[in-house]
């Protein structure tokens, strides 16, 4: 992206496994957007704006079968991984219930 006179250098990350690559060079860059929801964000980060109610109603279901813990194994060990390092308050219970 180029502005008179100015120059940024931008990246976006897609999928936490990617991340190691960008952290180890994070200087090279102006600004990094990372995406790492593997069961997608609701018209938000890491999303284009949609007006299309299809879609939007497609990501709001994708989101509540995600809160339920229906969707798919690997997004719930994700949202473990997530939560095994914690530390401080409420650690213990942090991550309760995102395996079953």
């Amino acid at each position: 992206m180029d502005y008179p006179d100015v120059h940024f250098r931008i990246a976006t990350v897609n999928d936490l496994k990617n991340a190691d690559t960008f952290l180890e060079d994070i200087t090279k860059y102006d600004f990094i957007e990372f995406v790492p929801c593997l069961a997608g964000c609701l018209t938000g980060g890491g999303q284009y704006p949609t007006l299309d109610p299809f879609t939007v109603k497609k990501r709001r279901k994708r989101m509540e079968d995600y809160n339920r813990g229906t969707l798919h194994w690997s997004n719930r060990i994700l949202k473990a991984r997530l939560y095994k390092d914690l530390d401080g308050e409420g650690a213990e219970t942090a991550g309760k219930g995102v395996t079953r």
